[in-house]
């Protein structure tokens, strides 16, 4: 296994004080709930309170990414992917400007 010079980036820090969103996503990336969270926030705290409440509400959770803040569920034959990100709208258009 080839051995990186440098870690990749733990995504559960921020260098920025930009505005992040805890956003529900089905597979096809259509957003299905979408909150704002306090600047600031601890992003890992965060995740994993959304993570464990979706677990008491009956969704089988798989494990937390290791340096992303994101996580997918699946309840009744649908799978959605739980994340903190960026606004939703301007992530899309910036993933379809060319």
């Amino acid at each position: 296994m080839v051995r990186r010079r440098n870690p990749p980036p733990d995504g559960y820090k921020l260098n920025d004080d930009q505005q992040r969103f805890l956003i529900v996503e089905s597979m096809v990336r259509e957003i299905l709930s979408c909150e704002p969270l306090p600047l600031g926030v601890d992003l890992r705290a965060t995740i994993t309170a959304a993570r464990e409440r979706m677990a008491a509400q009956g969704w089988a959770v798989e494990e937390l990414a290791v340096y992303s803040p994101y996580f997918f569920a699946v309840r009744e034959g649908q799978r959605v992917e739980v994340s903190i990100g960026i606004d939703p709208a301007t992530r899309l258009d910036r993933m379809y400007r060319r």
